[in-house]
């Protein structure tokens, strides 16, 4: 499929997307605060099971392969169905990003196509307010507490109407079952190369996104969470702008 239309986001144009005061961009990354406790707590890369370091050597090679198969995960998103997230006007970035992962976990796994609520962890984790936070927040909750359907919670309420027991139950149906801690660029990488998404939150665009792809040239392809932004909800982010500060794979979800 062609990436013609991504936004491409790189050391030279990057103010202007740091600055972008459009309503309809919402953001809400508020940088990683988890404490020492949690961080150490969550699994770091080397705890991945058959996911090896890919050497920088092979990257290249690897990234002009999956495009050629359309292996990509973007292409298999698109090719299935499965389109972005869009937050609108919520502060809840943060959470829409390791959402996103947990679809696209869910459709690799069993080839299910479901459309997740961001709102329905966030507003929880944030006691229904519309407020910033970080990927791995996100997480953390949603091992234990999971996340709704949208058709039980729609995406970006962030009301108490829908804070149910019956939701209560039925959000632990789509708990994640396995994240890890990734630390540098050549961990993230070695993710994305291996067919895992990543939530990459980036202080300098206050903004978490959605890791997918890396380009034959190295650069990251992001599926954002503001609708049709770009190609389909999809960029690239080149040079310094693509090193996370925060990142977290998401490998497995609960069975549903």
């Amino acid at each position: 499929m062609s990436d013609a239309n991504m936004v491409v986001i790189n050391d030279s144009n990057w103010t202007a997307f740091a600055n972008d005061s459009n309503p309809t961009r919402a953001r809400g990354y508020q940088g990683m605060w988890e404490t020492e406790g949690l961080r150490a707590a969550a699994k770091g890369f080397g705890e991945l099971v058959n996911v090896p370091l890919i050497p920088r050597s092979e990257w290249g090679d690897r990234a002009r392969q999956r495009e050629s198969d359309q292996t990509r995960l973007k292409d298999f998103c698109l090719g299935s169905g499965l389109t972005v997230l869009n937050q609108q006007s919520t502060n809840y970035c943060w959470i829409n990003a390791p959402v996103f992962c947990c679809m696209v976990t869910r459709l690799k796994e069993t080839s299910q196509l479901v459309r997740l609520s961001p709102a329905s962890a966030g507003a929880r984790i944030k006691n229904f307010r519309n407020v910033g936070g970080w990927g791995s927040e996100g997480l953390n909750w949603m091992v234990e507490h999971g996340v709704n359907l949208q058709s039980d919670w729609p995406a970006n309420s962030i009301s108490r109407n829908y804070d149910t027991p019956e939701n209560r139950e039925k959000a632990k149906l789509n708990r994640i079952v396995e994240y890890f801690r990734l630390d540098n660029w050549d961990e993230v990488a070695s993710c994305i190369l291996a067919g895992i998404p990543v939530a990459c939150g980036y202080n300098w665009w206050r903004h978490e996104v959605t890791g997918m792809d890396l380009t034959p040239g190295g650069d990251l392809i992001i599926a954002n969470s503001w609708g049709n932004w770009g190609d389909q909800g999809y960029g690239v982010l080149q040079g310094s702008k693509k090193d996370p500060d925060d990142a977290v794979a998401i490998v497995s979800m609960q069975a549903a």
